[in-house]
């Protein structure tokens, strides 16, 4: 059995990053980010969702993996909260909230922030 096949292994990974990303976030240097298309996307520290400018698209090779419309934070906020405002349970919001975070930790953040006294008892 391969080391990648390994059960365990992803998470492990997973995060060793994480935690090179948190060492190299607190500088107040330029990040340098060495991950790339799909490897970037998949970090939730790093994605940044449909808020990629067109030059980070090009820069990071990500044309093609995300939709064509550019967003900011607060278009991404309005858009999740709406779909949030969808979720028939508190259940339902909860899991839809930490497949946020899952994907894209600062959108999650921003989300909470906007609306904590509501999200605050489901989370």
């Amino acid at each position: 059995m391969s080391q990648a096949a390994r059960p365990g292994r992803r998470k492990e990974l997973m995060r060793r990053r994480k935690r090179r990303l948190e060492k190299m976030t607190t500088t107040s240097r330029p990040l340098y980010i060495s991950y790339a298309g799909p490897s970037l996307l998949e970090m939730p520290l790093l994605n940044k969702g449909s808020a990629f400018t067109p030059q980070e698209r090009i820069e990071f090779n990500l044309i093609g993996l995300l939709p064509q419309n550019v967003e900011t934070i607060e278009e991404q906020v309005t858009r999740v909260y709406s779909q949030y405002k969808q979720c028939a349970s508190d259940l339902d919001k909860h899991i839809y909230l930490r497949s946020i975070q899952d994907n894209n930790e600062t959108l999650f953040f921003r989300l909470l922030d906007s609306h904590l006294d509501e999200m605050l008892p489901i989370i």
